[in-house]
């Protein structure tokens, strides 16, 4: 758990991805200066059902989509200059049409100084490369990584396969007039199945087949090489050095996997309104982030990969062509927005009829997307505008205004709405067996808990989940060892999984011999603390608030910044960082402090909490609650510093790993839901083995602690009825949360700082 004194204690990463081999497949990714035209060629494969090496996927053609959208309203590529190859469109992603259109969209019409972008997601797989390139020890890569097309299968005899090796990619990126060429690749070469309620892009048979490249992939190089008038050995020098051309950017790195997962969508639901999406993680993450902010393909990956890495374990990266710098150039090398790309937007108007219309909500974040049900609210860029959601179906809603809407449209937030019955999902596992339906009984007692049972077929679950109760089996043990897991939970014993089923949550596993009755019983407390967590990030806003706020992450010194967060739309100009870049990491041990400014001509109310990678929350600040608002109180103009030189406890960084700060900013007080937030989040602290000398949290200065050791002292929905009626201002004498509550970005910021212990 998140606590005042180790907030950041984290769970640690493990089930390893697989995706690009160190120095196997190195692929072009590029986009450049301003140029006169911009391509994009998109593949989706979903349909793999003519290889057996493979399980269907479903939300490759999504993420075409995605990139499409992003290209089209956020960077300024022309519809027509996007060609899409998926299992929907007339013309299928075969081996031979994704070469040709390699060829006839990318390579032949391209220029110098023209902007090129090649996306692919499906599954990966990798063959022995017959001239490896080597390692810096001179240790040849035996394997070369692939990405498998739609009618791509295992020859019957000689294991031969025709998929698109690295190295093909590698000359064909090479033949690009333009060095202004971006590669983006969703998928992996390894692993294999389903794990927990997401699917990984990668062979689902046995990985210890050596597959070798059919003869047709061996010609096709061949023909490349003479028209690039290459010899094998120049070839494989070239890429032992450096990527072709631009910027390759890839979805996990070796050794992890590329997952492909479902994102709102609630299963059965009654309110169709709340159908979710399948996509893949990397892929969704990547242009959400990107429909916000514009930077370097560096700095955005690097931000990309933070969210990644706490919620699915996979690190993306980025492999420049050696010595040009390209990583720090703009992504997908435009320009910023004084040229071709646009505003920041959750949404873009993609239909219109008279005052209604169709909305993509690319840039909406997906721990948020819950809220944009009927009666949120949008603006439009550079308007006072309303268009109000009339209903949704994943990232497509229709819309209605007051006003004419016109395509292309570019959306801002104005308000959201918390649903009345939002609730946290828990997948119920195979291994509980016999014990499912008890389980299901049990958890449907508790308040805003709903059990999904397991189903067959390749999604595990029905809709998204956030966590899976599980029971320890040897397999997992087994995994989990292999991954550097110590004390690891007796098998047998109940407690749970991360929705991947790649961490543990902390401390869930009880005795071998607990029944499923008592094993929830003993989880609810710890579940409660979830949902609570769950609400606090339906509200996060960082990006559309309107509010003026500012808060950095600092060692305790003041002397390195660690992270910062502002609201870009309140018009806050950040004073804290100065010319300092955030560093975004800490060591183990550092002692850090939380620095908060409302730059609002009025006062705020604001509080912190602490999340880790494994959602469980912590109440930072206030420190001390009062009979009266003053507590949690910033005057106008004012900065704080948390903990203050006369506070009696600090911030310190006890594991290594990903967490987060939650500054949360009203213009109503906040004191009573705050008050019981801090009995769902309990805060008591107990010392680190890893940092023994850092001081012990003091109760004299918390006033909550005594109170907060028992999270089922407040009933959840009271607890949440007080905070939706705090932050959306219509506070009643209602106990439950009856009615949905709507959100203004005029009145909420919701700010979230990450950071990397080492």
């Amino acid at each position: 758990m998140i606590r005042r004194r180790h907030f950041l204690k984290l769970g640690t990463a493990t089930l390893v991805t697989i995706a690009i081999q160190h120095q196997g497949i190195r692929y072009a990714r590029a986009i450049a200066q301003p140029t006169s035209r911009k391509r994009a060629l998109l593949v989706g494969v979903n349909n793999y059902s003519n290889d057996t090496r493979f399980n269907d996927l479903k939300g490759c053609t999504t993420d075409v989509q995605l990139q499409r959208e992003l290209l089209i309203h956020r960077f300024g590529f022309s519809p027509e200059d996007i060609l899409i190859l998926t299992d929907d469109t007339p013309t299928k992603p075969t081996r031979d049409n994704i070469l040709a259109a390699f060829k006839e969209h990318l390579i032949d019409p391209t220029q110098p100084g023209d902007v090129a972008v090649f996306h692919f997601s499906g599954h990966g797989d990798r063959v022995l490369d017959p001239n490896p390139i080597r390692r810096e020890n001179g240790e040849p890569v035996r394997f070369n990584s692939t990405f498998v097309p739609f009618d791509s299968k295992v020859g019957s005899n000689d294991d031969a396969v025709p998929d698109i090796m690295g190295k093909t990619l590698f000359l064909l990126a090479s033949q690009i007039k333009t060095e202004h060429v971006t590669l983006v690749l969703d998928s992996c070469h390894s692993g294999g199945g389903t794990r927990g309620n997401v699917r990984i892009r990668s062979r689902s048979s046995d990985n210890s087949r050596e597959l070798k490249p059919a003869t047709i992939e061996l010609e096709y190089q061949q023909r490349l090489m003479e028209q690039l008038k290459l010899t094998p050995e120049e070839l494989t020098r070239l890429r032992s050095e450096s990527v072709a051309q631009g910027v390759v950017i890839a979805s996990a790195q070796r050794d992890q996997k590329a997952f492909d997962a479902q994102f709102n969508f609630l299963g059965q639901a009654a309110d169709a309104s709340f159908s979710g999406f399948d996509a893949g993680v990397f892929t969704y993450f990547m242009t959400q982030y990107l429909w916000q902010e514009t930077a370097s393909a560096e700095s955005a990956i690097a931000q990309v990969g933070r969210s990644l890495q706490s919620q699915f374990s996979q690190q993306p990266l980025v492999d420049p062509k050696k010595g040009s710098g390209f990583e720090r150039q703009p992504i997908y090398f435009v320009e910023s927005q004084r040229s071709s790309q646009k505003a920041p937007a959750e949404a873009v108007i993609v239909g219109t009829s008279g005052n209604r219309g169709t909305i993509w909500l690319g840039g909406v974040e997906r721990n948020s997307l819950e809220t944009f049900e009927p009666g949120a609210t949008f603006t439009p860029v550079g308007s006072t505008a309303e268009v109000r959601i009339v209903s949704r179906k994943g990232l497509t809603a229709e819309v209605e205004s007051s006003t004419p809407l016109s395509t292309g449209t570019l959306l801002q937030e104005s308000a959201r709405i918390i649903p009345q019955n939002f609730a946290l999902r828990i997948g119920l596992d195979p291994s509980l067996k016999n014990d499912t339906a008890s389980a299901q009984r049990t958890l449907q007692t508790l308040r805003r808990i709903q059990p999904v049972p397991s189903q067959q077929g390749n999604t595990p679950y029905s809709g998204e989940v956030q966590y899976i109760l599980s029971r320890m089996t040897r397999e997992y043990q087994e995994q989990f060892s292999r991954n550097g897991t110590i004390n690891l939970p007796a098998v047998g014993s109940i407690g749970l999984f991360s929705q991947g089923l790649d961490e543990m949550i902390p401390d869930s596993f009880g005795d071998v011999t607990e029944n499923i009755e008592v094993a929830i019983a003993r989880l609810s407390p710890k579940l409660t603390a979830l949902v609570a967590t769950r609400l606090v990030k339906l509200v996060l806003n960082a990006k559309a608030s309107r509010l003026k706020l500012e808060a950095v992450i600092q060692k305790q010194n003041g002397q390195a910044l660690i992270a910062q967060a502002f609201t870009p739309r309140g018009g806050t100009q950040p004073v804290l960082s100065g010319s300092r870049a955030p560093s975004q990491s800490l060591n183990l041990c550092d002692s850090f402090q939380v620095k908060l400014v409302n730059h609002e001509s009025t006062l705020l109310y604001v509080c912190v909490l602490g999340i880790d990678s494994l959602d469980e929350m912590t109440l930072l600040f206030p420190n001390q609650f009062s009979a009266t608002d003053d507590a949690s109180l910033v005057q106008p103009n004012r900065t704080v510093s948390i903990p203050s030189e006369t506070d009696r406890f600090e911030f310190i960084a006890e594991s290594k790993g990903t967490g987060t700060i939650l500054v949360l900013a009203s213009r109503s007080p906040l004191r009573q839901s705050l008050l019981q937030l801090a009995n769902l989040a309990p805060t008591q602290s107990s010392p680190s083995s890893a940092c023994p000398s850092a001081t012990k949290t003091t109760s004299d200065k918390r006033g909550v602690e005594s109170s907060s050791t028992s999270p089922n002292a407040v009933p959840v929905d009271d607890a949440i009825a007080n905070l939706l009626s705090d932050l959306s201002g219509t506070r009643s004498g209602n106990s439950g949360v009856n009615h949905s509550s709507q959100i203004s970005v005029t009145e909420i910021g919701a700010l979230l700082l990450t950071l990397e212990v080492k």
